[in-house]
């Protein structure tokens, strides 16, 4: 499948307009190594979806047009022309205005400025920005960490649902750190301490590196994330937005064997030839993952053991009060110096000038104005677009959701006059038989009281 970026088509036609071409078919093509399209959909798919695919050898039976209001005949003519146009083996180089070949037959690039010289596969990174800058795409991060119970997962996943970004926990971390391949260092080193300390947390080095790996996954790079409580010190907080290059393994170096030396060969380590003496590697400051909105969570001791009391789940008192104290000795300022652990990570975000929503939590229900109080932050520049639907649809939805609440209103108002009037005229006929019933038993009385007068008068 030949590819090109749009640039460099529009440069290889200005070179054709100035350069007057010796052939009469000019190829204008990227010099993609893998032309396959399914090679292709796979760098598509790695540079900003999941990186999975799925292959259909069965395509030819597949109702492609079954959108279009066409007969069935026409509909399988259209298709077959699509999936022979897919499938066709076509194999093209870059025509001599930007490459030309030597006396052995090699390709020699002329002076021409590509932008994406080798395919979209490879570029897919620049190509993938320039269509978020194109559409004004921005991805929504979010930090937030308060307490324990003090409502901040709940309100993590409210966020999530709302803006339609990822809800990044512990669990999807350390789902990360066991998907990692057997070679690599994280999984080495995390096996290597669940060995020797089976029920205790990662150390920091492996847990930041685990929430790098998940921010840095396309769903979060291009829609966005919410941090659920993590980072939770200063430390953590420096570990996980710098990172400082890995120091490489110290190589064996055997020692050769001197004649007449029966000794066994013995072994010395030897540092990398690019590692100098003195030297402090480089820290890397991980903009890209870096987040935009700081919420803070504040929840007084009461309200927490009310919610412990009435939570269904089942958390031990011990562990409770020892999360609490944890998360004390974290959030409390004492006279330790930035490097250490005594900072609050709210200071390492208050160092980097950056604005922090602190709300104070005083309800056991759901709270509107603090959801308002939240999404009036998140949205303090504008409301965000990260494949959101526009302000216009959000708007018109809006105004559907007002509409639907006043007619449920009024046909529950409907339903009330209803049953008062059924309650009404139920009242009305219970009156009625009461009042027949109280009539007989008046005539009956007046009947007795007048026998009982005839018989007197006999007597008298």
């Amino acid at each position: 499948m030949p590819t090109i970026h749009v640039r460099d088509l529009a440069r290889f036609i200005k070179r054709v307009s100035e350069q007057k071409p010796e052939t009469p078919y000019i190829f204008a093509v990227d010099k993609t190594v893998d032309r396959r399209s399914r090679s292709i959909i796979e760098g598509i798919s790695k540079g900003m979806g999941s990186g999975e695919i799925e292959f259909n050898e069965n395509i030819k039976k597949t109702p492609l047009f079954s959108l279009k209001k066409v007969s069935y005949n026409e509909a399988r003519n259209e298709q077959a022309e699509w999936t022979t146009a897919l499938q066709a083996n076509i194999k093209v180089k870059p025509s001599s205005l930007v490459v030309k070949q030597d006396e052995e037959g090699k390709e020699e690039d002329l002076e021409f400025e590509w932008h994406c010289k080798d395919g979209l596969s490879t570029n897919i990174a620049k190509v993938a920005q320039e269509y978020c800058d194109v559409n004004n795409l921005k991805p929504i991060k979010i930090y937030i960490n308060g307490p324990p119970l003090s409502g901040k997962t709940t309100i993590a996943k409210d966020l999530a649902k709302k803006y339609n970004i990822m809800h990044i926990s512990l669990a999807d971390v350390m789902r990360q750190i066991a998907s990692a391949s057997s070679g690599d260092w994280l999984r080495e080193e995390a096996d290597e301490f669940l060995k020797t300390h089976p029920k205790e947390e990662f150390p920091r080095e492996i847990l930041c590196e685990g929430y790098k790996r998940v921010l840095k996954q396309n769903a979060c790079m291009y829609r966005g994330y919410v941090l659920d409580g993590f980072p939770r010190s200063y430390s953590e907080a420096k570990a996980l937005f710098y990172t400082t290059p890995r120091k490489p393994k110290k190589k064996p170096v055997v020692e050769e064997k001197k004649e007449g030396d029966d000794a066994s060969p013995e072994l010395e380590e030897k540092a990398p030839d690019n590692e100098e003496e003195g030297q402090k590697p480089k820290v890397k400051y991980e903009k890209e993952i870096y987040p935009q909105s700081f919420i803070m969570l504040n929840c007084n001791e009461e309200l927490i053991l009310h919610r412990f009391e009435k939570s269904s789940q089942k958390i031990a008192p011990q562990s409770l009060v020892k999360q609490l104290e944890i998360y004390n000795m974290l959030n409390m300022i004492d006279t330790c110096s930035l490097e250490e652990s005594g900072v609050t990570v709210w200071n390492f975000f208050q160092e980097k000038k950056d604005e922090i929503l602190a709300t104070e939590v005083k309800k056991d229900i759901e709270n509107p104005e603090l959801n308002e109080a939240i999404r009036l932050y998140v949205e303090r520049n504008g409301r965000p677009y990260n494949f959101l639907e526009t302000e216009s649809k959000v708007h018109t939805a809006r105004l559907q959701g007002i509409a639907q609440k006043e007619e449920k209103k009024r046909e529950n108002e409907d339903n009330m006059n209803i049953q008062s009037e059924e309650e009404q005229e139920k009242h009305r006929k219970d009156r009625e038989s009461k009042n027949k019933l109280r009539w007989k038993e008046i005539c009956e009385h007046e009947e007795s009281v007048k026998e009982a007068q005839q018989v007197s008068a006999r007597y008298s």
